[in-house]
C-alpha cells in the first residue's frame, strides 16, 4: 500500500503522497478554520481555550495518523542520510528564520497595543472589517510559514541562481512589513500606510515569483500571505476613505 504521507528532510514531518494524505490534510485545514470563524466577533476566554484544545487534539491526531501511515522519519538531506548533528544544526537554522520573521510581527505590537481598542476602535469600518481577535493569529501563522519557506530558499542559494534574488526581495517584504503598523496605527497616517501596503504587495508577489523559480511549492506557500496582505490593502482603502 503507498504510504499516505512522505518523510521530510530534517527527519521530521511530513507531506502529502497520496489522494489520502492530500484529503486528511484538507480536512484538518477545514476543521480549524471553521472552529476558527465560528468564535464570533468577541470570543470568550473560555471559547478562546476550548479553540487551542480543538486545534492541539486535530494536530496531534493529525500526526498520529501520518505517523501510522506515512514513511518513517529518517535524518537526511536532499535525499541523502546525514549526521544527527546536521539535522540539529539546520533545525536551529531554520528556528532562526522562524524568530527574524516573527520580529517584524512584534514590532507592530508596541504600536497596535493602544491603538485597537481606542482610535482604531473609534473608525467607521466596511462590513467585511474582521473581528480583531483575527489579526494575531492569522499574522503568527503567516510569519511562521515566511520564515519556513525563507529558510528553504536560503538553503537553495548555492544551488539555485535565483534564490539569492529571491532573498533580496524577501528582506525588502519584511522590512515594509514591519514598518506599516508604526505608520498605519502608530502615525495614523491611513493615507501612507496605504501607500507602503501597496509597496508590500508588490514585494511580496515578486518574492513568491523568485521563490517559485527556485521550487514551485516555495512559491506556492506564499500564496496565503499575498491574500491576506490583498484582503488587508483593500481594508486599508476602505479604511482610508471612509475616515
Amino acid at each position: 500500500m503507498k504510504a499516505w504521507f512522505r518523510a521530510k528532510d530534517y527527519g521530521w514531518g511530513w507531506r502529502p503522497a497520496s489522494w489520502q494524505g492530500w484529503i486528511l490534510t484538507l480536512l484538518w485545514l477545514v476543521a480549524n478554520v471553521t472552529y476558527a470563524f465560528q468564535l464570533g466577533e468577541e470570543p470568550s476566554q473560555e471559547a478562546l481555550r476550548s479553540f487551542i484544545v480543538f486545534v492541539g487534539v486535530s494536530t496531534l491526531v493529525f500526526i498520529l495518523i501520518a505517523w501510522r501511515t506515512g514513511e518513517r522519519p529518517s535524518w537526511r538531506w536532499r535525499g541523502e542520510p546525514v549526521r544527527a548533528s546536521v539535522v540539529w544544526r539546520k533545525t536551529a537554522q531554520l528556528l532562526i528564520f522562524i524568530l527574524i520573521a516573527q520580529a517584524a510581527g512584534l514590532i507592530g505590537i508596541f504600536f497596535t497595543a493602544d491603538a485597537i481598542p481606542t482610535w482604531y476602535a473609534e473608525l467607521a469600518k466596511p462590513s467585511f472589517s474582521p473581528p480583531n481577535w483575527v489579526f494575531g493569529p492569522v499574522w503568527t501563522m503567516l510569519y511562521t510559514l515566511m520564515g519556513i519557506v525563507a529558510f528553504f530558499v536560503w538553503e537553495e542559494r548555492f544551488h539555485k541562481t535565483h534564490a539569492s534574488r529571491g532573498m533580496n526581495w524577501y528582506w525588502a517584504q519584511l522590512f515594509l512589513n514591519a514598518i506599516w503598523s508604526p505608520i498605519f496605527f502608530g502615525a495614523q497616517n491611513l493615507g501612507l500606510a496605504l501607500i507602503i501596503i501597496g509597496l508590500l504587495w508588490l514585494s511580496i508577489a515578486k518574492t513568491l515569483y523568485e521563490f517559485g523559480k527556485v521550487h514551485i511549492w516555495l512559491g506556492l506557500l506564499l500564496l496565503p500571505y499575498l491574500a491576506w496582505v490583498s484582503f488587508a490593502s483593500l481594508l486599508n482603502y476602505s479604511l482610508w476613505m471612509m475616515n
